[in-house]
Formats: C-alpha cells, sequence, structure tokens
C-alpha cells in the first residue's frame, strides 16, 4: 500500500507547503460547485487519492492515466494534467413547475423500508476496500501543526443471523505516521489518537447499513425541502447553527446518505471544547454484485481553547471499497482500533511523505 493524500478530505491549510503546480480541481458541470470524495485510482486500481471539500487533489504526474470514481457521477479516466475536470451529475434536479406534491416523509420511510428489505436479503459476504484514519491539530496562534495519520487494506466479512448483519474486520499492510512542523517533538502520540475518540468508531458507521431502519429517522419538521428527480435536500437554520440531510436514491433503493450538522463556537472561558462540524456519508452498492454498505467517511471539526491558546482539531475516518479486491487471508478483528494498536508509530520529516496534496 501507497500513502493516501487523504487528509484532503479535512482540508489542511499549510500556506508553507502549498505545491499547486499538479493541482487538479473536480467540478460539477451542472450546479458549478466542487465534488467532494471523488475517489482516484491508478492504472493498477490502487486509491492513491481523494477529493478535498473544495474539489482538490494533487496527484503525481507519473500516475497517469488515472481512474475517477464518484457517487452519483459519471465515472471518468484521465490521461493526462489538467487543471479542472468536470463531471456530469447522475442526479436530476426538476423545474419547479414540473414538480407534483409528494409526501417526502412517506417517500422516505417507503424508501428506507426498501433498503432495509434488499440489505439483508444481499447475499454478497466480502467487502473489500481502504481504510484511512488521521487527527490533524493546528495551533492557531504559532500556526505549528502536527499531524497523525492511519491507513491500511481492509476486507469486510458479513454474517446474517436473524436480520442482523454481523462483521469480521480483516486488516494488512496498514501504516500510521507521523507528522510535525514544530520544534517541540511529542514522544507519546497516544495523546494525538486520543482525539480521534470524539468522532465515533468506525464500527458504527458499519451499523448504518440500513439492518437497522432507525438509525436512519428523520425528524422533517422544521426543515426546508428541495427535491430533485432522484433525491431531496432538508436543510435547517437555528440561529447561527444548521443542519443538513442530502438524500438520493436509484429505483426506490437508498443509494447515498449524508448529514452535515454545523455549529457557532463561541469560546468565552479559559479551557473550552467545541465541535463545530459534524458530516456523516453512507454510501450502498447497487449494482450486478449486490445491495450493500460501500464507501462511508465521517469527519469533524473541533475548536479548542486552554487560557489564550486556541486549537483547531480536524478528524477523518473513512472506509473506501474496492470490489477487486481478494485478499482474505489474515488476523480477524472485531474493531479496527485493536488493530492499530499492534502498528508502530513512523515520523516523517516532510508533509509530502505522507500525502500527494496540501493545500
Amino acid at each position: 500500500m501507497r500513502n493516501l493524500s487523504f487528509l484532503v478530505l479535512i482540508t489542511i491549510s499549510f500556506p508553507f507547503y502549498s505545491n499547486g503546480q499538479n493541482k487538479i480541481v473536480f467540478w460539477d458541470s451542472i450546479s458549478n460547485e466542487p465534488v467532494v470524495y471523488a475517489n482516484v485510482f491508478n492504472e493498477k486500481n490502487v486509491l492513491i487519492a481523494l477529493s478535498n471539500e473544495t474539489g482538490e487533489v494533487n496527484p503525481f504526474e507519473k500516475e497517469f492515466p488515472l481512474f475517477v470514481k464518484v457517487f452519483n457521477y459519471e465515472s471518468l479516466e484521465i490521461l493526462e494534467k489538467k487543471d479542472t475536470i468536470y463531471f456530469v451529475p447522475k442526479i436530476k434536479q426538476l423545474e419547479e413547475v414540473t414538480i407534483k406534491p409528494i409526501d417526502i416523509p412517506k417517500l422516505y420511510q417507503e424508501i428506507i423500508i426498501r433498503s432495509n428489505d434488499k440489505a439483508i436479503s444481499d447475499i454478497n459476504n466480502f467487502i473489500g476496500g481502504t481504510y484511512i484514519e488521521a487527527v490533524l491539530i493546528i495551533d492557531l496562534h504559532n500556526r505549528d501543526s502536527i499531524c497523525l495519520t492511519k491507513e491500511c487494506d481492509l476486507n469486510i466479512l458479513k454474517t446474517l443471523d436473524s436480520k442482523t448483519i454481523d462483521y469480521k474486520l480483516i486488516p494488512f499492510s496498514g501504516q500510521k505516521n507521523y507528522w510535525s512542523n514544530s520544534d517541540k517533538k511529542i514522544l507519546d502520540t497516544t495523546k494525538v489518537e486520543y482525539w480521534t475518540n470524539i468522532i465515533p468508531k468506525f464500527n458504527s458507521l458499519l451499523k448504518m447499513d440500513l439492518s437497522n431502519p432507525n438509525k436512519f429517522k428523520i425528524n422533517f419538521k422544521n426543515f426546508e425541502l428541495k427535491r430533485g428527480e432522484n433525491n431531496f435536500e432538508l436543510k435547517k437554520e437555528e440561529g447561527n447553527n444548521s443542519e443538513l440531510y442530502e438524500i438520493v436514491y436509484t429505483d426506490d433503493l437508498l443509494t447515498s446518505w449524508k448529514n452535515i450538522n454545523l455549529r457557532e463556537c463561541n469560546n468565552k472561558n479559559n479551557t473550552s471544547m467545541c465541535i463545530g462540524k459534524t458530516s456523516q456519508t453512507i454510501q450502498f452498492n447497487t449494482d450486478s454484485k449486490g445491495y450493500f454498505l460501500s464507501n462511508c467517511y465521517l469527519n469533524g471539526i473541533i475548536n479548542f481553547q486552554v487560557s489564550d491558546k486556541k486549537y483547531e482539531i480536524k478528524l477523518i475516518k473513512a472506509f473506501i471499497s474496492n470490489q477487486e479486491a481478494n485478499r482474505l487471508e489474515g488476523n480477524e478483528y472485531t474493531n479496527i482500533e485493536d488493530y492499530f494498536k499492534i502498528i508502530h508509530v513512523n515520523t516523517v520529516k516532510k508533509m509530502s511523505d505522507l500525502y500527494m496534496f496540501s493545500k
């Protein structure tokens, strides 16, 4: 396994490490918005990069051709370096005049019920892919930063027992890397790893596999609705806080479910912590190989203050499936955290040793 540029997911800002000459921006050709979570593979079908929240990625030129896959967009092959790549969305927005009255809460409930029936009847018992996890801590005053990343190839074995899906994890080729631009080095990285416990564990993402429909309950009250042909968006604002749901479905089956919470942080006390943003995205495979949880992403941004020192902490956990992965041997784990306890930390001197992109 090679190092991924996965921290682009949480939008690192390091102007002194900028390397934008190879930057590629992925853009939606209809909405003129960045394409987030684009999975970039090389010709050996190895995941090498993910686009960040501004649609940016910075692959090495030697990796061309590149193959880019994004949920709800047509896949693309990139043969050479281009500044901007436009994706054609599969989602179609409806004109206001064509929208017919529809009971969205009822439609959503029907989609979840059908998806639940399909998910627990799926006979596919193997999902292969890549697991990534990282924490970035930024000293907002001194601009000192430290970063700890984890990644591994991961096979997930599914078993169905009385309409409950259980999982066994077989990770391999694990890496744990530490980087800092501060003169003060941290010898005990467990204190850095601690912050990843603030957001839910990876197993909580696996439980969003539709075997339990209650985990997808939404209280539609006070949400504004925007509907498309095969998707709808719910948004609610309360003061300076907001919540957003993005739901995409195909043939009445859920294909993508996203929830974003934004909270204004007013740290007035000497010691305070505020979770400013959480985002959870669950995507489902719907092709001939079956219907099952495919990609999932979980990230958060925390504002932390001790006296006059302020820090911003960015977190990411994600799994990106690759159905061509077929290695099944290895030790089984019930959670990924136990596996990384046996992986030693490798200290790298340059951020470029960790990522192909830093912004």
